[in-house]
């Protein structure tokens, strides 16, 4: 039996929700017996084969629990699959950021090179065989 709509909220036990009448309204607007559906009354008949019978409130609020545990896995899958492209993004970029960084840093180096470079008149390998050149000349 149904209750009717001025009967109050129903306890739906170990589940720990509340059915309202509005709920059971719903329910009861929806159900195959009344030909109609919760947004209207419909002149389609079932789908030859397909069982029709009543849902208590019972059974209505456990398929709406699961149908809302079902949205909330779909929406977090959404989430965990979004955050892992933004993760892996950010790795690409820090890969691309630590590559023009060393990039960098040799260009740095070259032209630190080519400044002691010119300061001195030759490079930082050539001086020792300058020397060398120099002494053996001074000797002869």
């Amino acid at each position: 039996p149904r209750p009717e709509p001025d009967e109050g909220p129903e306890e739906l036990g170990d589940w720990g929700a509340t059915l309202t009448s509005d709920d059971l309204a719903v329910a009861s607007a929806a159900s195959p017996d009344t030909g109609a559906s919760a947004d209207g009354p419909h002149d389609e008949a079932p789908p030859s084969g397909a069982a029709v019978r009543e849902m208590d409130a019972l059974e209505v609020a456990r398929s709406v629990e699961q149908a809302t545990k079902m949205k909330e896995r779909l929406a977090n899958d959404s989430i965990s699959r979004a955050r892992g492209e933004v993760l892996a993004q950010r790795a690409r970029l820090q890969a691309e950021m630590a590559e023009q960084d060393r990039l960098l840093r040799e260009e740095e180096e070259r032209l630190a090179s080519l400044e002691r470079e010119l300061r001195s008149g030759c490079k930082l390998n050539e001086r020792g065989r300058i020397e060398a050149l120099r002494k053996e000349i001074e000797t002869c």
